[in-house]
C-alpha cells in the first residue's frame, strides 16, 4: 500500500481501516452474490474469500460461542443469513459492487 501511495507504512490505523473496508466489502459483495443466488466462484468471486473470513472468526471465538443448529439445505441457510441481514438494515438494498470498490 506504502508503494501504491495509498498510506505510509507508519499509518497504522490508517491501514486497519484499509483492511477492514476491503474485509467489509467482500463480505458485502458475497452476501449480494448469494441474494441473487450465485454460488460458483465466476458467478461470486468474493464467496470463497468471505467463507474464509467467517470459519476464522469461528475459530477464533471458540466452539462454546457456536450454537447447534437444525439440519437446513444451503439455500435455506442462506435465506435466513439474507432475511436477517435485511431485517437488521431495513433502509439498505443490495446492488451490484462497484467497480471501484476495493477487492
Amino acid at each position: 500500500m506504502a508503494a501504491a501511495g495509498v498510506c505510509s507504512l507508519n499509518d497504522l490505523g490508517q491501514i486497519k481501516t484499509l483492511l477492514q473496508q476491503r474485509r467489509s466489502y467482500r463480505l458485502a459483495s458475497a452476501a449480494t452474490g448469494l441474494a441473487m443466488e450465485n454460488t460458483s466462484d465466476a458467478e461470486n468471486p468474493h464467496l470463497r474469500a468471505a467463507l474464509r473470513m467467517l470459519a476464522a472468526t469461528l475459530k477464533v471465538k471458540g466452539p462454546d460461542r457456536v450454537v447447534a443448529a437444525p439440519s437446513i439445505s444451503v439455500v435455506e441457510g442462506i435465506r435466513m443469513v439474507l432475511d436477517k441481514l435485511k431485517a437488521a438494515n431495513p433502509d439498505q438494498t443490495p446492488t451490484s459492487p462497484s467497480p471501484e470498490s476495493p477487492s
